[in-house]
């Protein structure tokens, strides 16, 4: 094992024992359920729900009526072309500008942005990156408004260019659409490079208003609107995660990787102005695939809080000169974006990030997008995902090392039922010839010292009952070097291989398959037998990238779309399908979630972690967690799964860690199944007698009523509390004791 691996496993191995997640050696009945510890410094953004009253800006004599129906009303001031909508449930204004009061404050571009309903990031003749605001000219707008809303051309005096933007007033909200054809640069040498739509909509001074940003980062992060602090600048992420095609990922460091992120697994952001008063949700509903949100909290040059829709054309990405240097190059052909934000107006009980995601939840269901809702059933599964095989290095090379066997899983089915788990969905990763890193793309032949064919076929008829499965793990769209043809690797736009670094021993970096190579994987998965038809897909179905490979060239909008071919391929051909923590695009053909994300990225600003990501999912697709012997949450981590609606997880192997020191899953620091059988029976004794309460129930809110706190109410009726606190937390005269949490 390398020396930055083993330091990082003696950390966290160390990390996770303290933390008590692990309850070997304590002398207790098997299977007991003890006491959980906290761990408050991991839930520190467990935070009190925000108090006060937001007062709604008020309209002005230059704003005119446009339109208006039932609920909501569009003003226009035709001088400044500042839109404001009032929602007439709530006696809000949402304007698109910053107020006269707080402009006060700004001067010059900063001005100009913090009021425009259009901004550009534009490259000029030289290649440099300018910003331009839109501005409003009455003889050249031709303003029409119509019954539901009104069409205007904005300019932009810098670039000279001009674009055409369409509002129109929704039921319960409103949508705003810039088509492509209809951005015009007069100048040829300038190009269009971002646009951003709305910047200052939901905007806040300081910490003026009681609120927050939501951010769809991970599960899901707030950013409270509190005093400004010392921020370098702001930041852009992308919808799907980056396009490693465009903008190669960032570079090892002194033998270390860089800084992981999550990715934006939805196309959406959204505002709340006062405690349930007011808010709205923002849904990328055209050009999703070139979307990102930049976030920006107070103190980035101005003390506002702001968050905008940020649409991507052109980029700017590294050309290699095959010496170790480059030069940078801008995108020649812009992407096909053409840009649609559906806003929805929230207010009330709604007005928080539980509204939100009740709201998208109903977007998802009626654009067919999310599978119906599942059937209660009468206890949780546990998740295990066996690590089989994987190549290992050896004297003359590498040779595959098995950890375990088709008869170890079988042992650990029934030992797992002994403990009253009758629940349980196994995933098989690594079962093929080869191993994890070395089993071929598309190959479903077994490494034989795993098993045969009839101990899989026995192993399937085992867990072949209502609320279990036996999965096969295969990896659709990553290999390493020998797994499939370099004629199948997508090709970067700098014209070398899309690769993404990776942390394995043996391996450095792994490829990504063009769609032609997932395809013929899919096509050869319909002919499998039937116990070989429950897939686990890592990868597949939350990351989009293009292919720039001459012949095969494939925007990462058309990516998409053959993904989503894909996934409904694999959908009709298999039992079950397991997607690992997938984006919006692939929840129609999810039958269960696995390895979702229990936090954001950890940025300064997010000051929340919030369950978003389960609240639209749940009730719909049962989700599993992070592999909880990897992790170091402890006793914290259990309760956070109840307070998420989330099953436990494990990543097990019959071998001990010993036996992973020259293989390329090394940094697997603690798997052995006999280690971890009491500890998943004491978290299951915890985690089911609340979960199974809720199950096939969708969430209806969550508050916050006190640091350390959660209040979770269902559409059953139930109501989850969790008290991460180490005192006791009572609620309508119900007491939930320290490091607890109980369904009444």
């Amino acid at each position: 094992m390398n020396k930055r691996i083993a330091s990082i496993a003696a950390v966290l191995c160390a990390a996770a024992l303290l933390a008590g997640g692990i309850a070997r050696g304590e002398e207790e009945e098997p299977g007991a359920a003890r006491p959980l510890n906290p761990s408050p410094s991991l839930f520190g953004s467990v935070k009190k729900d925000i108090e006060g009253t937001a007062p709604s800006e008020s309209l002005a004599e230059t704003d005119r009526l446009v339109c208006e129906n039932s609920r909501l009303a569009l003003y226009l001031d035709e001088e400044a072309f500042i839109v404001k909508i009032l929602d007439k449930q709530g006696d809000y204004v949402w304007s698109s500008s910053a107020t006269e009061t707080e402009l006060a404050s700004m001067t010059g571009t900063w001005r100009r942005f913090s009021q425009a309903f259009l901004t550009m990031d534009y490259f000029n003749a030289n290649g440099a990156s300018l910003r331009s605001s839109a501005r409003f000219d009455k003889a050249a707008a031709d303003l029409l408004c119509t019954e539901d809303g009104l069409a205007a051309t904005l300019t932009f005096r810098e670039p000279d260019a001009t674009a055409r933007v369409y509002l129109s007033l929704t039921e319960d909200g409103f949508k705003v659409r810039i088509p492509d054809e209809e951005i015009v640069f007069n100048k040829p040498d300038h190009r269009l490079g971002k646009l951003y739509v709305l910047p200052f909509l939901g905007s806040a001074y300081s910490n003026t208003i009681p609120g927050y940003f939501f951010i769809p980062d991970g599960c899901g992060a707030l950013m409270r609107f509190d005093e400004p602090k010392t921020y370098n600048s702001s930041t852009l992420l992308r919808v799907y995660g980056p396009d490693v095609s465009v903008q190669a990922p960032a570079a090892y460091q002194n033998g270390l990787a860089p800084t992981p992120t999550k990715n934006l697994q939805f196309p959406v952001y959204g505002a709340v102005h006062g405690s349930n008063q007011n808010g709205f949700l923002g849904v990328v509903t055209g050009g999703e695939t070139y979307a990102g949100f930049e976030v920006s909290p107070a103190g980035v040059k101005i003390d506002f809080h702001w968050m905008s829709p940020v649409f991507l054309y052109r980029e700017q990405y590294r050309q290699s000169t095959g010496s170790g240097t480059g030069f940078d190059v801008i995108q020649k052909t812009p992407n096909t974006v053409n840009a649609e934000v559906t806003y929805t107006l929230l207010s009330g009980d709604d007005a928080n990030y539980a509204g939100m995601a009740s709201a998208y939840r109903r977007h998802l269901l009626a654009s067919g997008g999310l599978p119906d809702k599942a059937a209660p059933s009468d206890h949780i599964p546990v998740y295990i995902q066996a690590l089989m095989a994987d190549q290992a290095k050896s004297l003359f090379g590498r040779s595959t090392k098995v950890f375990t066997t088709l008869q170890d899983v079988t042992g650990w089915v029934d030992r797992l039922r002994k403990q009253d788990i009758g629940s349980l969905v196994l995933s098989l990763y690594g079962f093929e010839q080869g191993g994890y890193s070395g089993g071929k793309a598309g190959s479903y032949k077994l490494e034989g010292g795993v098993g045969g064919e009839k101990e899989l076929q026995a192993l399937y008829g085992k867990l072949n009952v209502p609320g279990s499965g036996l999965l096969l793990s295969k990896e659709f769209s990553r290999a390493y070097e020998n797994q499939a043809k370099k004629s199948g690797f997508l090709y970067a736009i700098n014209r070398v291989f899309t690769t993404t670094p990776d942390t394995g021993f043996l391996f450095g970096s792994r490829y990504y398959l063009d769609a032609a190579a997932v395809s013929k994987s899919v096509k050869a998965y319909a002919g499998l037998p039937e116990y070989k038809r429950n897939a686990a897909l890592p990868g597949l179905g939350s990351t989009l990238y293009s292919n720039f490979k001459e012949g095969r060239e494939m925007s990462r909008a058309a990516m998409l779309e053959e993904t989503k071919a894909n996934l409904a391929s694999l959908r009709e051909s298999s039992g079950i399908l397991a997607l690992e923590a997938p984006a919006a695009y692939s929840l129609a053909y999810a039958d269960m979630i696995y390895n979702t994300d229990m936090q954001h990225s950890r940025y300064v600003f997010e000051t929340d972690t919030v369950p978003f990501a389960q609240m639209v999912t749940g009730g719909h697709i049962p989700s599993f967690s992070p592999w909880q012997n990897l992790s170091a949450g402890g006793d914290a981590a259990v309760l956070q799964m109840i307070d998420y609606n989330v099953y436990p997880a494990y990543l097990l192997t019959e071998a001990s860690s010993e036996e992973f020191a020259q293989c390329h899953t090394n940094d697997v620091y603690s798997s052995q199944f006999d280690d971890y059988l009491d500890e998943i029976a004491r978290v299951y004794a915890v985690v089911d007698p609340v979960l199974r309460e809720v199950s096939g129930a969708s969430v209806t809110s969550r508050t916050c009523p006190a640091d350390g706190v959660s209040v979770i109410r269902y559409d059953n009726g139930k109501t989850v509390i969790v008290n991460y606190t180490d005192t006791v937390f009572s609620l309508d005269g119900t007491d939930v004791p320290a490091m607890q949490a109980v369904c009444v």
